[in-house]
């Protein structure tokens, strides 16, 4: 999937850590881009295993993905400023008569 976001684009390709990217995608769907490396940094969660009807298949990528999201603030430098956006935002089932998307009793 990385190739059709990221290597595929020439502006992208440019990107300093496209084999982490690539990683972390395959991983879980999540990723970090150095906008301005050290200073502003964009991190990209795939909400989309959290989600409470997708949980019991998803347990390892879950925790993969929080421990991922903690290294990635506790080895910010003291001047770099995060971004970060989800692939669904936490009510996103309200529709559907569930009132949470999260396990909250477990994260």
């Amino acid at each position: 999937m990385d190739e059709v976001w990221f290597t595929d684009h020439t502006g992208n390709q440019k990107l300093d850590n496209l084999d982490e990217i690539s990683e972390s995608i395959g991983e879980g769907g999540y990723y970090r881009v150095n906008l301005i490396p050290g200073k502003l940094t964009l991190l990209s969660i795939d909400s989309l295993p959290f989600n409470s009807s997708n949980y019991q298949k998803s347990e390892d990528v879950c925790d993969a993905m929080l421990n991922w999201l903690e290294a990635q603030f506790s080895g910010a430098g003291p001047d770099e400023k995060f971004l970060t956006m989800m692939h669904i935002y936490e009510t996103a089932s309200y529709w559907e008569g569930v009132n949470t998307n999260w396990k909250e009793d477990i994260y």
